[in-house]
């Protein structure tokens, strides 16, 4: 395994970020928990710890973490600092980072939620795991002497990097309102390449993520150390957080109203659930997560100054640029997985999308399509980026690409009739992007399975002259 930074730096970085309750505890010369000393764990046994590696050969760190659902991994933030002691911001990880699931198979993360108030954060998988079941979550915090179980791949009494998940018994000490105190059982200890695991009660329930520990016994530990004590971040009273972070709402459907610039957002059964004027006549409507906080708000783009203008709160401008050419098409989505959707624009002139990560340069220039096409986009394969397609109304055909460096037609649905709008959408809250169709005449939405005509979504919405919008509201 690779060595972040000498001992003395590690113990710096502790230092720095240790709490008050840390420092009470005993624990100011300890370094990161990195890796456990206890048994192997049974095959198939805790399938949902991860093994994480972050960063390259200059600034390497292993931890472990602990899978919440298919596509997110509930870890340490300490794991992800760029250097010793910096906070960890939301977004695309600094460093890169690559989890290495049970069956082997690696996974980058995406991007990061960090707590402010305890060292957790949750890290999005680029592309969703399948067959692993996430772990089971306490709601209360264990009482003191009880008996918890920790796991993780890091370094055990005799092995560097061991190729196994390790298992290990603590009881616990106290509690506050972030951290557990816990101390090994026996010779059992959190050692290098822990921190981040899952702390777990008798009835297998994470209960808290491991953080920092003293390492007595450890591989590479002076051996006057024999302190097995550790700290964890709580992790019990974070149900909602996680699922506000986490949950993927299934979209829904609302439309715009050029004559009075007024947007109408729809519940799921189509009943009107909020409505709201934004931008100007002649503005074209746009939906969108411009501030990552998992609800789409609106937005307008302007072809007489070809201006992007977003809202976060649907009623005031939090993002104004200027982007693209006259005669572009506006489009919006997230490109690089950061949970925040940017700007772009589909070029009929040349057939090409100009996608931008920052709102100001072009991250993606890829060209797809003929002439007459309607440009798409979409997260059409649940890897939490979206991707360009095209809409051809001659054969009412949707060609659809995953990727951001060449469009392949990765997927092809014929969907809807002569006349229809293409639209997209989560229609079943799965994570995945899916064709539909606007039909004006009967003010009618129609949302397909994923690659498929079968009809998952039908909601009728709004007056026929309106423009369809959807979004995750």
């Amino acid at each position: 395994m690779h060595v972040l930074r000498p001992r003395t730096a590690q113990m710096t970085c502790l230092l720095a970020t240790a709490t008050a309750t840390a420092v009470a505890a005993g624990l100011v010369s300890a370094g990161p928990a990195v890796a456990l000393h206890g048994p192997e764990a049974l095959a198939g046994q805790h399938a949902y710890v991860v093994k994480l590696n972050i960063g390259d050969e200059t600034n390497s760190r292993a931890c472990a973490g602990t899978l919440v659902d298919a596509s997110w991994v509930l870890t340490a933030a300490s794991c992800f600092g760029a250097t010793p002691g910096d906070a960890v911001p939301a977004g695309k990880p600094a460093l890169k980072a690559v989890v290495t699931l049970g069956d082997a198979k690696t996974v980058e993360v995406s991007e990061l939620v960090p707590r402010t108030d305890r060292d957790v954060v949750l890290a999005r998988l680029a592309t969703p795991t399948t067959g692993i079941a996430g772990v089971k979550r306490a709601n209360s915090a264990p009482a003191a002497g009880a008996e918890l179980t920790a796991a993780g791949f890091g370094r055990t009494k005799t092995e560097w990097v061991p190729g196994k998940l390790h298992t290990g018994t603590f009881t616990t000490n106290s509690s506050t309102a972030t951290t557990l105190a816990v101390t090994g059982k026996g010779a059992d200890v959190l050692c290098k390449g822990d921190t981040g695991g899952p702390l777990l009660n008798a009835a297998g329930e994470l209960v808290g993520v491991n953080s920092r520990s003293w390492q007595g016994g450890c591989l590479g530990t002076d051996a006057a150390e024999t302190r097995t004590g550790a700290i964890s971040a709580r992790t019990d009273d974070l149900g909602q957080w996680i699922h506000d972070h986490t949950f993927v709402a299934a979209a829904t459907v609302g439309v715009h109203r050029p004559a009075d610039s007024t947007f109408y957002k729809a519940d799921r059964s189509g009943k009107l659930s909020g409505q709201a004027v934004f931008g100007a006549q002649g503005d074209v409507p746009l939906t969108g997560d411009w501030n990552r906080d998992k609800k789409d708000t609106f937005g307008v783009y302007r072809p007489s100054d070809q201006g992007f203008y977003l809202s976060d709160d649907n009623l005031s401008v939090a993002v104004a640029r200027k982007f693209g050419n006259p005669g572009d098409v506006p489009l919006v989505g997230d490109w690089d997985g950061d949970g925040v959707d940017t700007i772009g624009v589909y070029r009929p002139s040349d057939l090409s999308f100009n996608l931008s990560n920052d709102n100001v340069s072009v991250a993606y220039s890829l060209v797809m399509g003929v002439d007459g096409d309607t440009p798409m986009v979409g997260d059409w394969n649940g890897d939490g980026k979206d991707t360009i397609g095209v809409y051809r109304s001659s054969d009412t055909t949707f060609y659809l690409t995953d990727s951001q460096t060449s469009a392949p037609v990765d997927h092809k649905v014929k969907f809807g009739n002569p006349g229809d709008v293409p639209i997209k959408g989560d229609w079943n809250g799965d994570g995945t992007d899916k064709v539909g169709i606007h039909r004006p005449a009967e003010s009618g939405f129609y949302g397909a399975a994923k690659d498929s005509d079968t009809v998952i979504y039908n909601v009728r919405f709004g007056n026929p002259t309106d423009n369809p919008i959807i979004g995750q509201w």
